[in-house]
Order: C-alpha cells, then structure tokens, then sequence
C-alpha cells in the first residue's frame, strides 16, 4: 500500500460508515487487500491508503464510483493521467502507446496488491488487441486475480467480499480454467463455477450501477455455455431467464454494456425453444417424473447445483408462453437493429471488445488544480488565502505542485474556498449510515414523482444529517427546493431564489458568472442547472453560457470520458437550449458530441433527448427554408426515439414521443 500518513480529509469516516450500513466485519473487507490492523488503522483515521486502494475499499462495500468526486495528490494525479492514457490507446487499439504507458505504470516503486493487478488486467487487453495464443491470456489472467483473491482451480472463494473488478477478472478466469475430465461433464463443471458468481451477485451488496458493469458478461458466459453444450430444454430456460436478468439490470441502470451480444444471445435462446415447442413430444412437456436432470454437488458450496427442484423452479419462472416467446423475440430484433444501426451511425464497435469500463475513474481533481482555480475564482490572493493556515511560500509551490500535498492544509485552505476536503464524498457529508441510506431512496422518490414518501425522507433527513456542514445544508435546501417546486408549496420564482441560496451555501454567484476557468463540485452545478431550468428565457442565456463553458472546459482538459455523467447531462441540456435559439449547427455539434460519447461510454439515459433534437433541429430547418445536410425521416426517426424511451423505462418521454408521432400523422 505504500507510504502512510494520518488521514487529515475524512475517508476513513466516509469509509465507517458505508461498512456498518453494509454490515461487513473488517475481516472481510480487507482479505486479500492488507491486514485487518491495518484495515482497522485506514478507519481509524491512523492511515490513508493511497487513491486505487481506497477505489478497491469502497468498491468491496458495492459503492459504485460513478457520482463520487475525488480529490488527488499530485503523485496520485499524475498516475490518475497515466491509466486514462492506458483507456485511451485501449480504446483507440493503440498498441504502441499501450505499451509505452504500460512500461511507465510498472516503473512504480512497491506497488500494492491493487496496482499490480489493474497492470496484469491491462496486460490482458494488450495480448488480445495482438491476438495472443489462449495459453499467453490464461497464464495473465490467473496471475491478475490472485493478487487479491485466494483462488485456485480446486477451490473457488466462497463468502469473500468482492468488488466489480474482481467479480469480472473471476468470469475471465473460469472461462480459462482447465477442464479435465470426471466424473462431471465440462458443461456442469463450468456451469457450476459461473452459477457461484451468479449467486453472489444476485445475493451480493453491491449497488446497481456496480452490478451492471459485470452481471451482463457474467450472463453472456453462461448463456453462450449453454447453447454450446447442453441440450435439456431446462437449461434454455434458464439461460434466457439469466439473460433477461441482465438486459432488464441495464436496462434500469441506462447502461448497455454486452447489450448487443445479450439480445443476440436471447434470441438464439427464444429460438431454440420455440424449435423444442414445436417437436412433437410423447411426454408431458414439463413432467419432471419421467425425466431425471443430473445432480452435482460441491462440497465447497455446500449447495446442489441444478438438482431436480432447483432446476423446474428455476424453469418455471423463466417459462412462458409461445406468444410471449415470438413477441420477446419480435421485441429483441428491434432493439438489437436500433443499435447496430446507432453505432454504425457515430462509428462506435456494436461490441464489447475490452473491460476499461469496470475501472474507469471519474470524476478526479488535483488538489493544487482546484486551490489555484477556485481561489482566483473568489478573488482571493495567494496572501489572503494563505493567512493564519500557510506561509505564503508554501501556497505558491503547492499551488506550482512544487511540493508534497500536506493534508492539515488542504483541509484548511478548502474550508476558506467553499470546499470539503473529502478524499471521495457523496452528495453529502456524515457518517451516519441511515442519512446515506435514506438520501438515496429520497432521490429515487424524487424521480418516480411519490412526492409523499419523498417528503417523509426529507423529513427524517433534515433532523440527522449535520446542516452545519455548508455542503449538507446545500445538497439538502436544493433538494427540498426541488420537492416544495413539484408539490407546489412555491412557485418558479420563489424556487430560483432559493436555490441561488443553496448555491451561495458555498460559492457566490457572482464569482460563478464573473469568471471562465472554474472548479465546480457537482452539487454547484446541479445548482446552476436548476436555475437555468427554472430562469425566464432573457436570464437562461447568461445561465447557459456558464454551463457550455463548463463543458467545453471539461472536453478541452480531461476529456468527456472524465466527467461523462455530469457532460451527459449538461450537452443534452446545451443542445436543447440552442435548437430553442434557432443555433441548429451548434444545436446539432453538441447532440452528435453527446450521441457518440455515450455509445463509446454504453450509455442509454439520453439517447432519445439527442435523437429528437436532431429531428427538431431538421424541422425547423426545413420550415425555415434553410440547407439540410442530411435528410431525415422523421417517422423512423420517432419510432427510433419511442424503442429508446420503453428501454430507458421512461413513461413520460415515451408518451411525449407518441404525442409527436400523431401530430404526424394529421
């Protein structure tokens, strides 16, 4: 794990309280990553691991990075660079580059059992963009898992905790294991190493957004397995129940990784069955007397693995009906044809071919980058900030990143520039677990419009979490803002002021207009869109341009990839307000942007928006008597945006689309 220092910014807080509410004992979490002292340390405060330890902590507690916003070292920044660098030319199939940066990545000095597996996995990427031989990739994959999980082809962990990661490295090690032949068929020996996997997510803590990175090339596993090697009709049912199970986890996620090659798959499975239903049987069709399935059992999971109950409970829920099939079917070819033709259209593989997304890191700031910023954004001189926390010498080197990030300080110098100095923190700060819990379920009530369950959640909020913390009492005004607005408790109006409040909590909004380089956290700008949303058109405009600078900012620095979450969100917004605007080119750069880094990234949630808007964007044009550069049908065109919005579950949007559809059609 590196060098250790105390644990000035409040991880091990952070840390505490997401463990309690998952109830796991330090001896879980910290098998196969450090000693349970030294765990016991890391949460006490005593120690800090360094930024890919801390990732793998939280990550085993089923945290989901996506949302977080993490603050760096300049050590831990310039690695942060250097594995996007390692994405990148794995995205870009760039052998050359991935090898430089690879050769860079290993020239650490004493790196812990995380970094040297994120190397070995990496390495795997690189020997399949050459096409290395099967026995090449098996001997790295072996090597990348037991850095952090005790495994071996005779024993299997059981009752470990897992993170995303280590879940998707132990499906590519059962596809590598060795199968020599007993008592057993492959098939079962296999099956019964994926269906432990499948057990433990099924039954694991893990959050969804977590789940969805590696449920759906768990399922692709199984189901390819199986429509390889087994021939009872019960395992086709079973395999399409799995593969359902992740199309609908990705489908409540807004992510569609494996998604092509699950509802390829679905329907390979939905036609093998219908050819059964179809052959005259002697049997009852589901007689379960006439017909034994084989029964295996491992001692190490003290379970049966498809014995006869089992496997007619697991065939009984996953059966259906003929009709149902052909329209699952039907369902299947028309999704799985909108996204080959989507990824066709911005340029992106239709398949999954490396795992990057199970790692990917976002949201990361270097803590001089957002001190030097965020102080010139208030106005302050190194002199001012600097008083009663640092000399006035220290500020400028670390601000220059000229020395070691010293966290007594950074906590200090934060506090006078609106920040908290949490090394990863969620929408607000406590470590009270109930308060994580319960902000959670309020957002998901906020979002299914149940404004009443939403409202006792906020009830119970304002009296446990600290609103002393000026970034609580923001996330939580804005928030309840948003709740008063739906109710109708206030009005536009009243809702803008309050959120400027909220905002102001820790920036004004002055110093958020009056400048262009800018370090806002995610709850800043989620104020700011607020605002906009709510704003009369004549104050959108001086709003939008704070949000497009924002963006262009993040595009120009980092990269979309970086900060993919919150630019989804803001381009779509973009490009709606400059349809609006009538700026149709700008409207449609910032749609295609959007399209073609969401599919790069396989996300779904904002598709739709974006399709739409380059159909308004053509109407207008054409009404306008003005140039199209491309022609548009806009029926197709809707129907496309109609498939996208059931997929996305997405009742308003899909209503809306139809609304379209049948002005159309007058």
């Amino acid at each position: 794990m590196g060098k250790y220092q105390v644990d000035e910014i409040n991880f091990h807080g952070f840390l505490n309280a997401m463990r309690k509410l998952r109830k796991v004992t330090l001896e879980q979490l910290s098998e196969g990553l450090c000693s349970v002292s030294m765990l016991d340390r890391i949460e006490k405060g005593e120690r800090l691991p360094e930024k890919q330890m801390r990732d793998r902590i939280v990550a085993r507690l089923g945290v989901s990075g996506e949302g977080y916003e993490d603050y760096l070292t300049n050590e831990e920044y310039d690695e942060w660079v250097l594995r996007q660098n390692i994405f990148k030319s794995i995205e870009e199939k760039d052998i050359l580059s991935l090898e430089r940066y690879l050769a860079e990545y290993v020239k650490k000095e004493d790196p812990s059992g995380v970094e040297n597996q994120f190397f070995e996995a990496m390495s795997l990427m690189l020997l399949r963009l050459k096409d290395a031989p099967f026995s090449e990739q098996k001997i790295v994959v072996e090597k990348a898992v037991k850095f952090t999980v005790p495994v071996s082809e005779e024993k299997f962990p059981d009752m470990l905790l897992l993170s995303e990661q280590e879940i998707y490295l132990l499906t590519e090690y059962v596809y590598f294991m060795e199968y020599r032949e007993g008592i057993e068929s492959e098939l079962y020996w296999r099956l019964r190493h994926y269906e432990k996997l499948h057990e433990y997510l099924n039954h694991s803590h893990l959050e969804k957004l977590a789940k969805a990175k590696v449920y759906p090339k768990m399922a692709c596993c199984m189901c390819e397995l199986i429509l390889e090697k087994a021939e009872k009709e019960e395992f086709l049912w079973y395999a399409l129940s799995i593969c359902n199970e992740g199309i609908e986890l990705l489908r409540d996620t807004k992510k569609c990784y494996y998604f092509v090659e699950l509802l390829e798959l679905r329907m390979q499975l939905i036609e093998r069955i219908l050819e059964i239903l179809d052959t005259p049987k002697k049997e009852e069709l589901y007689s379960f007397t006439n017909q034994k399935i084989e029964t295996r059992y491992s001692a190490e999971w003290g379970r049966i693995i498809f014995s006869e109950t089992d496997a007619k409970e697991k065939e009984i829920k996953s059966r259906k009906s003929k009709e149902a099939l052909l329209e699952e079917l039907e369902e299947s070819k028309k999704w799985h044809s909108l996204f080959l033709e989507l990824y066709e259209e911005y340029g992106v593989s239709p398949y999954m071919e490396h795992f990057c997304h199970v790692y990917w890191e976002t949201e990361s700031y270097c803590i001089a980058d957002v001190i030097r910023i965020r102080r010139e954004m208030f106005g302050m001189s190194l002199k001012e900030l600097s008083k009663g926390v640092c000399s006035l010498k220290t500020l400028k080197r670390l601000e220059r990143k000229e020395t070691k990030t010293q966290m007594a300080i950074v906590r200090e110098l934060f506090r006078k520039l609106g920040l908290c100095a949490e090394y990863i923190r969620a929408k607000i700060i406590t470590n009270n677990d109930e308060a994580l819990l319960i902000y959670d379920i309020f957002t998901k009530y906020i979002n299914n419009n149940e404004l009443e369950k939403a409202k006792e959640c906020m009830n119970r909020l304002k009296k446990i979490v600290c609103m002393d913390i000026a970034v609580n009492k923001q996330a939580i005004m804005r928030a309840e803002n948003i709740l008063k607005l739906r109710t109708g408790e206030i009005r536009k109006e009243e809702a803008i002021t309050k959120t400027i409040e909220s905002l102001e909590c820790t920036v004004l909004l002055e110093k958020v207009i009056n400048t262009k380089e800018r370090y806002l956290t995610r709850e800043e700008i989620a104020c700011i869109n607020s605002i906009f949303i709510e704003a009369d058109r004549e104050k959108q405009e001086q709003y939008m341009s704070i949000i497009e600078e924002i963006c262009v900012q993040y595009l120009t620095e980092d990269g979309i990839l970086s900060h993919i979450s919150v630019c989804e969100l803001l381009l779509t917004r973009l490009a709606s307000y400059f349809g609006n605007c009538e700026e149709y080119d700008k409207s449609e750069e910032y749609s295609t942007i959007i399209l073609k880094e969401s599919l790069v990234c396989r996300r779904m949630g904002k598709l739709a928006n974006n399709l739409f808007n380059h159909i308004w964007n053509y109407k207008q044009k054409i009404l306008q008597n003005m140039s199209v550069e491309k022609e548009y049908d806009i029926k197709r065109e809707l129907e496309r945006c109609i498939l996208l919005s059931v997929l996305n579950k997405a009742e308003n949007l899909k209503h809306f689309f139809e609304d379209e559809t049948n002005l159309i059609r007058k």
